[in-house]
């Protein structure tokens, strides 16, 4: 992998509706607590070491894991759901979305197959230790498909492992797309896990987000900064007058909006949305991946509240103009508080 320069876009304006490649964006609130943010380290086994960073679970490197699980549809500190508008909620994605492992050999189990036979249940027999858990989801998929009774059981054969296979996502939940890996310019450098969100609903696509359950509580008179990092992939949308599926190209994307709360009273949220990042990052300078700070300026009255969404595509119900299909992966939310705002 080659050697990738730092870069980082900045975002200025109370409320964007447009992407942003290089930007600042400063935001009244306010801290009740001054510490710094680390997206520190951890296994993936069941909830590892205390997570000290203020973005709980901003590395995405915390959920709950066994050897069956090949996509973390679980995220600790984040809750998922689909985007709801005044016309009401969008469509569950038909595929899953959760915390995916970059590492090269990871990746390459859940999306490749291995090259041996399969298609039987004598060769599936004859090779199961050899399969990947693509050939195994694949298998399942059409061995349970060629069921005139459709009452086949995963029991019912003697060689499937259910300690080792029964794995909890299906074949189409497999994503398509490239690794994704990481921002940073080598995998030992950091964790290899990160936050996929993948919309998949007929060809229109769909509308999902990741709210934190970490507030970020700003008193008055101090301010913080808050960035993450971004990447999409394999953007399209369907046409609404044709009903084709055409790419983005920056109209349609992902987004992160910021909740505000300042005492009692929420405030408009700030978006900055239609990120498309294939289009921001054309090089691939950090292996694709794009980085988005924003500048939290605290109030100087009262005590104010955030919260940090991330999501694939907008609107819910019968208003469908920003409904899109793809990948979506995000990592390292990490938020350091400033002593003062002034």
């Amino acid at each position: 992998m080659a050697n990738y320069k730092n870069r980082k876009n900045k975002l200025i304006a109370l409320l964007m509706a447009s992407l942003m490649a290089t930007t600042a964006l400063a935001l009244t609130a306010c801290d009740n607590e001054d510490t710094s943010d680390s997206s520190g380290s951890s296994s993936s086994t069941t909830e590892p070491a205390v997570d000290t960073s203020r973005i709980k679970n901003g590395s995405f490197e915390y959920f709950t894991s066994s050897d069956t699980t090949l996509i973390a549809t679980s995220v600790n500190n984040w809750s998922n759901a689909a985007n709801v508008a005044p016309s009401g909620q969008a469509s569950t994605s038909q595929t899953a979305s959760g915390i995916v492992n970059t590492d090269e050999d990871a990746w390459t189990d859940l999306t490749t197959p291995s090259g041996h036979a399969f298609a039987t249940e004598a060769e599936a027999k004859a090779n199961w230790d050899k399969l990947s858990a693509n050939d195994k989801l694949k298998f399942v998929e059409d061995w349970k498909a060629n069921d005139d009774n459709d009452d086949r059981k995963l029991t019912d054969l003697d060689f499937y492992d259910s300690a080792k296979d029964d794995y909890n996502i299906e074949y189409e939940d497999v994503p398509s797309c490239e690794n994704p890996g990481t921002h940073y310019a080598t995998a030992d450098d950091k964790n290899s896990h990160v936050l996929m969100i993948h919309n998949t609903y007929d060809n229109r696509g769909t509308a999902q987000k990741y709210t934190a359950s970490s507030d970020i509580v700003l008193a008055a008179g101090t301010a913080a900064e808050l960035s993450m990092w971004v990447k999409t992939s394999d953007l399209t949308y369907a046409d609404n007058k044709t009903g084709e599926t055409q790419d983005v190209i920056g109209l349609r994307g992902a987004y992160i909006s910021i909740t505000q709360q300042i005492g009692s009273v929420s405030l408009d949220n700030v978006y900055v949305k239609n990120i498309d990042t294939e289009a921001i990052n054309p090089d691939g300078e950090n292996n694709g991946w794009v980085k988005y700070t924003f500048y939290l300026n605290g109030c100087s009255y009262s005590e104010s509240t955030f919260k940090v969404v991330l999501g694939l595509g907008l609107s819910g119900g019968s208003n469908r103009m920003e409904y899109v299909s793809g990948y979506a992966f995000f990592d390292d939310v990490t938020c350091t508080t400033m002593r003062s705002s002034q």
